[in-house]
């Protein structure tokens, strides 16, 4: 069986915790027969999902999202007898697909929760961190770091690896994220979170989805955009912007109340996750794969 997730040249923190994740849960379970095809933690169910698994006679669903694609929330794959789903990141998954609401738990990252323990208690060493979406740190991470510096906060980059990020967060009180498995980590793992958004292009029906399978809500803070290469801006321009950044990114800080969802309830959806997870090892080897 293949697993399947979207790979960023550079690395992507929620794209690679799939790697790690899953080879953990199932290790005996992944090789490089790609007639049957795992999809994991990513917004990777859209009208592409056969161009990645051409040869597919069986493609396994765990935790994924709808969404991207060629055609976002359009031509979407119909559910049939070559698909087995296991449970999808959220509601919205599961209305677009037009299947049961009962596979609708929450996103496969929260499985962390069982799998990462620190060795000794971690010290918390910022009040606040700061972590871009992938696209942001790509074109921007210099600026963003510079900017979180001026800021006084901490600044976690998701294409940092595995270890550094979790152990950035778990030194971080509070995470201000625009990127969706920084706070989908940060709340599995109990540290609040702020959502903020920088660029219209971020795809805010995968937080909707994910927050509705915690009963939360998704009010990002809007703070302003970088300038892209291409419009050369001068060194004026993004000097005043950086600093009128600053003053977004404390204002925020200060003034926005921390997301945390509710202990139980992130409980009973690891647990049911867990549940699956079981389900997945019997039918494995009972050959259904």
């Amino acid at each position: 069986m293949k697993l399947y997730y979207y790979q960023k040249t550079c690395g992507n923190f929620g794209d690679d915790l799939n790697l790690w994740l899953w080879k953990n849960l199932f290790p005996d379970a992944f090789d490089e027969d790609d007639k049957k095809v795992f999809f994991g933690i990513g917004t990777i169910i859209n009208d592409r999902i056969y161009d990645r698994a051409p040869n597919a006679d069986r493609i396994i669903i765990f935790s994924s999202g709808v969404g991207y694609g060629k055609t976002p929330l359009q031509n979407l794959p119909t559910i049939n007898d070559r698909w087995k789903v296991y449970c999808l990141r959220g509601p919205l998954s599961a209305h677009a697909l037009g299947v049961s609401p009962d596979l609708a738990i929450t996103d496969g990252a929260v499985l962390i929760r069982r799998l990462f323990k620190p060795q000794t208690k971690i010290e918390k060493k910022q009040k606040f961190a700061y972590m871009p979406h992938v696209d942001q740190a790509v074109k921007h991470g210099e600026i963003w770091q510079k900017i979180c510096q001026q800021a006084g906060y901490g600044y976690i980059d998701p294409r940092w690896t595995r270890e550094e990020v979790l152990n950035a967060l778990c030194q971080t009180e509070t995470l201000i994220t625009e990127a969706m498995h920084g706070a989908i980590v940060a709340d599995a793992l109990r540290v609040p979170w702020i959502p903020v958004k920088t660029s219209s292009s971020i795809f805010e029906f995968k937080w909707w989805d994910w927050c509705k399978s915690l009963d939360l809500e998704y009010t990002p803070r809007q703070m302003s955009e970088l300038p892209s290469r291409k419009s050369v801006p001068s060194k004026i321009k993004k000097f005043i912007i950086s600093k009128k950044i600053v003053k977004e990114l404390k204002d925020i800080a200060e003034s926005s109340a921390p997301i945390l969802s509710n202990e139980v309830k992130i409980e009973q959806l690891t647990t049911r996750l867990e549940e699956k997870v079981e389900s997945f090892r019997k039918d494995m080897f009972a050959g259904s794969f």
